[in-house]
This record gives structure tokens, sequence and C-alpha cells, in this order.
């Protein structure tokens, strides 16, 4: 299954246009990039990961489009010279596996300001050799991603903090995986003053299951991919009493060819049990946190299923009315 079905993956992704995969030279390439692929899947636990079926082609690489366009836009505004730091502070919420990585990394392009993600707070924290960190607080760190739990605050609190120490605290930020509790929403507003939004992303809970078993890290360069192709149907029940039958369709990630070689399972989502358990206790946590910031109008739901094309306009429709906005005192 998954030799045919990467060798698939990769045969729409010439399909899909060139700029999905700009680093491959030759169609030579693509089959050694999906051989590099396939060791590493049949390595690890594939049996979880939906993969294309044959046959099956994608569109050209929606999420490519939108780090043209903020490209593009980030060009013309350095030229007329409106290309300086944003003030606004935003905070992704979401579960694990929805993207909040991605779209921080965009959202922080496009507002000239720092991303800060606590989960590479964490693996950074636990890829330290042991005489540069504070080993009660790696073995507390190390505990709760092996067995899926959500960090102390105390713990995730002390890494942020120290990741900001350096920044201007004037100057905005994109935060990323922080907060993930009622606690931590009030302790980040009384260490900031007060986020500007809270951008709450939305996936249904199988296709994040999906997404977090098919993510994949370049060792080298760090960057992430993903290996799953999400593809699921849901039916929700409307006010009325309808059912309703949606499709979720994520297509994969696959890495250029110098990353194929370099991929590695991030220790979080090594065991499909953990998985399962980050996903229990984020759905516990999420509803106090989401009442909190609604009641004070920060909250923005963003439903990413549907895909990146529909994602980012929605994204910057919340940024340009910030930008409209008088600041606050």
């Amino acid at each position: 299954m998954a030799s045919s079905s990467l060798k698939c993956v990769v045969k729409c992704a010439v399909l899909s246009g060139s700029r999905v995969v700009s680093s491959y030279l030759s169609e030579q390439q693509l089959r050694n990039v999906a051989s590099v692929v396939r060791k590493l899947v049949s390595a690890g636990r594939s049996d979880r990961v939906n993969l294309p079926s044959e046959g099956e082609s994608h569109a050209i690489d929606k999420l490519e489009r939108v780090r043209q366009s903020i490209d593009e836009e980030m060009k013309y505004r350095r030229m007329l010279g409106l290309a300086t730091p944003s003030p606004f502070k935003i905070a992704l919420l979401g579960g694990p596996g929805v993207g909040k990585g991605t779209w921080g990394s965009l959202i922080a392009k496009r507002l000239s300001v720092p991303h800060v993600s606590t989960g590479e707070l964490v693996r950074s924290e636990l890829s330290k050799p042991l005489s540069d960190c504070n080993e009660k607080m790696r073995d507390e760190i190390k505990s709760s991603v092996n067995e899926g739990k959500l960090l102390p605050d105390h713990v995730i609190v002390e890494l942020l903090l120290r990741r900001m120490r350096d920044e201007d605290p004037s100057a905005g930020f994109v935060l990323d995986g922080f907060p993930r509790t009622l606690t931590q929403a009030r302790i980040l507003d009384e260490a900031t003053g007060g986020i500007d939004v809270a951008l709450n992303l939305q996936l249904d809970k199988d296709a994040l299951l999906l997404k977090c078993l098919g993510r994949r890290v370049c060792r080298h360069c760090g960057k992430d991919y993903n290996l799953a192709n999400v593809d699921v149907t849901t039916h929700k029940r409307d006010a009325n009493g309808l059912v309703r039958r949606s499709r979720i369709f994520l297509p994969a990630r696959l890495p250029p060819q110098e990353c194929a070689v370099k991929l590695e399972v991030r220790a979080d989502d090594a065991n499909e049990q953990a998985v399962r358990e980050r996903l229990r206790a984020f759905a516990e946590e999420r509803k106090p946190m989401e009442e909190y910031y609604h009641a004070q109008n920060r909250l923005t739901n963003v439903n990413v299923g549907p895909g990146a094309e529909y994602v980012w306009p929605t994204i910057l429709d919340v940024i340009r009315g910030l930008e409209a906005e008088p600041r606050r005192p």
C-alpha cells in the first residue's frame, strides 16, 4: 500500500504543477524521493496514514499560492515603506495537527513580527545537551510528551517568557500553541496586557489524528512536512435536524529530495495512543478558554477544513480589521 500510494503522491505532485515540486529537476529525482519516503513510512506507523489513491490528481498547491501572494504583498509594502513591525498580538488556538505552525509563520511574515511556537520551544529544550538545561524541567517535559499530556503551566510559561525576554514588550507577536488552558489565557493577559485576537483554528478530530500521524520534520533544516492525505467525510446535524455531509480534503505535503532523506517522526507523534490522549486533553480544555475570549469579543473561529484558499482570506480579513481599528491605549 505504502509503495504504490507514495508513487501516486509524487505522480500527482508532478501533475499539480511545477510550484509544488520546484526543487525536483527530473522524474528520476521524483522516483528517488518516493523511494526514500517509502522506506521512512515502512519503518514507522504507516497503517493510520491515508495516502492518495491511484489516479487521483491534485490542484496546484494552494498553500504555495498563499506563500507567493504574501511574498508579493510584502515586496510592495516594503517599496511603500509599510513593512514595519505590527503592534498586534495574536494567539493561535486549535488542536494538535490543525496547522498552527503553518499559519502562524505566514501571519508573522505578513505582520513582520516574531512567530513564537511553544512546540518548537519544547523540542528545542529536549534537544539541548544535559549540561545546558534544567534537568528537572527536562524530565517533566519528557514525561508529559511521552504520555500525551499537557505540559504543566509553570513549565510552558517559563519557556515562553524565556523566549520573549529579548523581544520588545511593545512589539507584536504571533503565539502558536499558547495558551491551551483558561489559566494560561489569564497568565498571558497579565504578562502582555492582553492579546488583540485569538484565532481558533478548527478541524474534525478524525482529520486531526491523521494530520498528527502523518507529520514529519527534517532533522537538518527543521521544516515540517506531512505524508498524510487527509480525506474525511463528516456528517453533522444542523439546527433544523437535517444531517449535512461535508468532505475534508487536505493533500499530503511531500518534502524536496534534500529533506526526504532526513525526515523524522516528531517525538510527540511517534505513539498513536499518546496522540489520541493529546486530542482528548485538548477537547476537555478548549471550551472554557474559548468562552473566555468570546466573552471579551476577541475570539475568531476559522474552519481550516476547506483548505488554504479559504483559510488565508479569512485570516487576512481579521488582520485588516485590526489594522482599520484605532489602537487600544
